[in-house]
C-alpha cells in the first residue's frame, strides 16, 4: 500500500482510530476487548490499520531506543577508557558491581579484549538489529505520518472544529431577514467569513435582526480562529443577550457548549471556567451533551497529542 492511501485509510477510519487508542492504551473494558480481537479476526482492513498503527508506536519506541543505546555506548566506551587510564586494576574493583567481570580483567589483563566485547555485543543484540531492517529510516517516516495524523485530528483547534455545534442553514434561511443582514447570512453559510465578519459588525442595535447577527457573528469569530472575540460573544448571548435571541438560537446548552469548544480552540484549558463548564457537560442530564464531552475529554487527553503542536 502506497503512504498516500495509509493517509487516505487514516482520514476514513476516525472511529476506527478511536478503537485502536483505547486498545494501545488498555482502556477498554472486558467486553470492549473481546469485540476488538474478533473485529481484528473477521475484518481485514480493521487489522490492517491495527497493525499499521501498532507498527507506528513500535517504530517510535524503536527510534528512541537506538539513541539511548549510542548513549549507553558512549558511557561504555568513556568507563572503558577510565579503566584503561588509571592503570591499577584494584582501584577500579571500588567502582565495579561485577567481581566476576574483575576477576578476568585481573587474570588476564585484557580491558581492551573486554571493551571489544561489549562493542560487539551491543551491536550484534540491539544495533545492528535495528538498522539491517533499516529500522531508523523507518522509525523516521512512520513518525512524520504519525505527526502529520495527530496534528491533523488531535490538535486543540482540530478538536474544536470537530466538536462546534453549528446552527442548521435551513432552519436559519427560514428566518426572514432583508437588507445587507441577510448578504451577511448568506456569506456566512456559504463560508465567507471575512464578507460575513464586516457585515455583521454593522448591523445596528436597533435593526430586527441585531441579535440574530450577534449569534452568526460569534460562529464567524469562531471560525476565522479568533477564539478570544469568540468567547466574548457567547458571554454576551449568554450572560445579556439571552432572553431576546429569536427561538431557533435560544438553547442555553448549545451555546454554553460552542463557548466551551472556543476555549479548547484557544488551548486554554486551564482556564477555570474551561473546567467548570467541562465539568458541567460531563455530568449533564442531557445525553447529547454528556456524550459530547466524554468524547472531548478523552481526545484532549489522547496519547496523539504527545506530539502535537497546538
Amino acid at each position: 500500500m502506497t503512504n498516500g492511501k495509509k493517509c487516505l485509510n487514516m482520514l476514513n477510519s476516525k472511529t476506527d482510530m478511536e478503537w485502536i487508542d483505547g486498545f494501545l492504551r488498555q482502556e477498554l473494558s472486558e467486553s470492549e476487548v473481546a469485540t476488538f480481537q474478533e473485529r481484528l479476526a473477521k475484518e481485514p482492513a480493521f487489522a490492517a490499520l491495527f497493525e499499521e498503527q501498532e507498527l507506528i508506536l513500535n517504530g517510535i519506541r524503536l527510534h528512541q531506543l537506538s539513541d539511548k543505546v549510542r548513549h549507553f555506548q558512549q558511557m561504555g566506551q568513556e568507563m572503558d577508557g577510565n579503566l584503561l587510564d588509571d592503570g591499577t586494576i584494584g582501584e577500579a574493583v571500588r567502582y565495579d558491581r561485577s567481581s566476576a567481570v574483575l576477576e578476568r580483567f585481573r587474570e588476564k589483563g585484557k580491558e581492551m579484549d573486554e571493551k571489544e566485547e561489549l562493542q560487539q555485543a551491543t551491536k550484534r543484540g540491539l544495533i545492528s538489529y535495528i538498522f539491517s531492517r533499516y529500522a531508523a529510516a523507518a522509525a523516521v517516516l512512520l513518525f512524520l505520518v504519525s505527526f502529520w495524523w495527530a496534528n491533523e485530528y488531535y490538535s486543540s483547534q482540530a478538536i474544536a472544529k470537530n466538536s462546534i455545534e453549528f446552527p442548521l442553514s435551513n432552519e436559519s434561511m427560514k428566518n426572514p431577514s432583508k437588507g445587507n443582514f441577510n448578504l451577511g447570512k448568506k456569506a456566512f453559510f456559504n463560508k465567507d467569513y471575512e464578507k460575513a465578519l464586516k457585515i455583521l459588525e454593522e448591523v445596528p442595535l436597533e435593526n430586527n435582526d441585531y441579535f440574530e447577527a450577534q449569534v452568526l457573528l460569534a460562529y464567524n469569530l469562531f471560525e476565522m480562529k479568533k477564539y478570544d472575540e469568540s468567547i466574548n460573544q457567547f458571554n454576551q448571548l449568554i450572560d445579556k443577550d439571552f432572553e431576546s435571541l429569536p427561538n431557533i438560537y435560544k438553547n442555553e446548552n448549545k451555546l454554553r457548549w460552542n463557548r466551551l469548544v472556543a476555549y479548547v480552540g484557544k488551548n486554554n484549558l486551564l482556564s477555570p471556567i474551561f473546567q467548570q463548564e467541562l465539568e458541567f457537560f460531563l455530568n449533564s442530564k442531557s445525553d447529547f451533551y454528556r456524550n459530547k464531552a466524554i468524547k472531548l475529554n478523552k481526545e484532549l487527553n489522547s496519547t496523539w497529542r504527545l506530539i502535537v503542536i497546538n
